[in-house]
Parts: structure tokens; C-alpha cells; sequence
């Protein structure tokens, strides 16, 4: 070393080892959720104001750059209760389960979203669709979500608590 004891591993920016060549992974996860949570924000945001499709397209972002978000699918999901559209809504909350198996809520909210659909398919079809059917066909497509479709849902109680906000 010379009179200043610098290196090529020592600098006046890093008094002991170099960064690690892999550290950038763990920085790049640590933006991407930083990022990501400020979608579910906004998204959130979106959804208190009534705008759903702008909402799912914040969730959307945020599962983008964090595909095991939960909390994504699951304001993901909410939105799409509100917009009626409960198979969906159903796919994304069990997207969530997946990932957290043990969230209470998220249960209470797929239960709901499924007799929404029941109700939902009452209306539209006379009442010739069973409860069984439909959960089936709102389970077969959350069963085999490709990670494009990533689920979340949360129920009316859940925005009824954003608003209280």
C-alpha cells in the first residue's frame, strides 16, 4: 500500500471488504417492494375514489415487480368484487392463499366472493346454476392461474375499512 494504506480492497468508501458481487440482487428486491408497495398505495387509493379498473392496473404493476405479493392479490381481488366480477375476484384471493395459507381474512373474503358469485349467477341465469357449479368453475380458474393473472380480492368490508381511513 502506499502512504495512505488505500488498495484496490480498501477506499475511502469502504473501510473493510468490498461489496459482495451479488449484493445487487438483494438491493434490486428491496426497491422492487418499496416500489411495489407504493402501487398497492396508489391502487388503494384509486379504489377509495371508485376508479376499479385503475386500481387493478396499480396491482397489476405491483405484482410486476413483486410476484408473491399478497397484499397485491388481495386489493386486486377486492376490486374485482366491486366490479362484479367474483370469479376473478375468487382466482386472485386464492392466489393469496397460496402464498399465505393461514390469512384468515383473505378466507373470509373468498367465502364472500363466493356467494357473491352465487348470488351473481341466480340473477343472470334464473337460478338453473347450483352453488356447487359455480365455486367449482371460480375454483378451476383460480386451480391453474398463470403469474400474468395474478390473483388478490378483497371483500366489500375490506374497502368499507379504506374509507373509514
Amino acid at each position: 500500500g502506499d502512504a495512505f494504506e488505500i488498495d484496490m480492497y480498501s477506499s475511502c468508501i469502504f473501510r473493510q471488504t468490498p461489496p459482495r458481487k451479488d449484493m445487487y440482487k438483494e438491493l434490486r428486491e428491496m426497491q422492487n417492494h418499496n416500489w411495489a408497495q407504493r402501487c398497492i398505495g396508489k391502487g388503494a387509493n384509486m379504489a377509495k375514489l371508485g376508479d376499479f379498473a385503475k386500481a387493478i392496473s396499480c396491482y397489476d404493476q405491483a405484482l410486476d415487480l413483486e410476484p408473491r405479493n399478497v397484499e397485491a392479490f388481495v386489493h386486486k381481488g377486492a376490486a374485482r368484487v366491486h366490479m362484479k366480477m367474483y370469479a376473478e375476484a375468487i382466482r386472485e384471493f386464492n392466489a393469496a392463499l397460496k402464498l399465505e395459507p393461514n390469512r384468515e381474512d383473505v378466507r373470509q373474503y373468498l367465502l364472500g366472493a363466493r356467494e357473491k358469485l352465487h348470488e351473481f349467477d341466480d340473477t343472470e341465469s334464473g337460478g338453473t346454476y347450483s352453488l356447487q357449479g359455480s365455486v367449482r368453475r371460480a375454483n378451476s380458474l383460480g386451480a391453474d392461474s398463470d403469474s400474468s393473472e395474478t390473483p388478490s380480492a378483497h371483500s366489500a368490508a375490506y374497502h368499507k375499512q379504506l374509507k373509514k381511513k
